[in-house]
């Protein structure tokens, strides 16, 4: 169950040591521990959980999601299920930050229903796809960083990591709900051959986890 406890924001950053730097720091060991807390500090953005209570698992997910793109630099951004768009805006807002560096991105973020509608999202360039993962990819092989989150079956997480395994430029993939009712799992070990380095990542308070995957 997700605790919704509102934490002071030294206790954040606590849990996100705890539960995620060090695994963080293994993939990507040439990042100070100085540089990452500076990314959790710069990204604003909420999580899944409720608003009032902003310091829960759900924001720190994505705030690693925010410090992973930061880390990779990524040219093409690919999120599979946008939802309502909170993910989306971490994801804009590391792609802002990137580009104000130097290092130019564009984001397609793609859902099989528009879920985000007239939501006002973070004011960077985006590209809204409403169609199945699986078609756009037939057509659209230029990704380097791929967000999964959309449809948690393992039959279909199986096929999109399947033509991931095809994607010629594909560098990084954020892989939400790793932990989900453990069936996800099974299904990211039997694809392990696919990464050079990757790591789960999860804390106790939160049901959800994510896997970070290297190519």
């Amino acid at each position: 169950m997700i605790q919704l406890i509102p934490l002071p924001l030294e206790e954040d950053i606590q849990n996100i040591l705890t539960y995620y730097w060090g695994n963080f720091n293994k993939l990507f060991p040439n990042i100070p521990k100085s540089q990452f807390l500076n990314w959790i500090n710069e990204d604003t953005y909420g999580g899944w959980e409720e608003s009032t209570h902003v310091n829960a698992g759900g924001r720190r997910e994505l705030k690693m999601l925010y410090a992973v793109i930061r880390a990779t630099k990524p040219k093409n951004i690919l999120e599979i299920g946008t939802y309502d768009g909170c993910s989306t805006n971490h994801i804009l807002l590391a792609a802002e930050n990137n580009s104000k560096e130097g290092f130019d991105c564009s984001v397609t973020t793609i859902d099989i229903n528009d879920y985000v509608k007239n939501k006002k999202l973070h004011n960077f360039p985006l590209n809204r796809v409403i169609q199945s993962s699986l078609n756009h990819l037939m057509t659209n092989s230029h990704y380097d960083f791929i967000m999964q989150d959309g449809d948690h079956s393992p039959i279909v997480v199986d096929k999109e990591l399947q033509v991931f395994k095809t994607l010629p430029n594909l560098k990084t993939v954020w892989s939400h709900d790793y932990y989900l009712r453990g069936t996800l799992i099974s299904t990211f070990e039997k694809n392990s051959n696919m990464w050079s380095n990757h790591s789960p990542f999860k804390e106790p308070s939160y049901n959800a986890g994510f896997n970070i995957g290297i190519i």
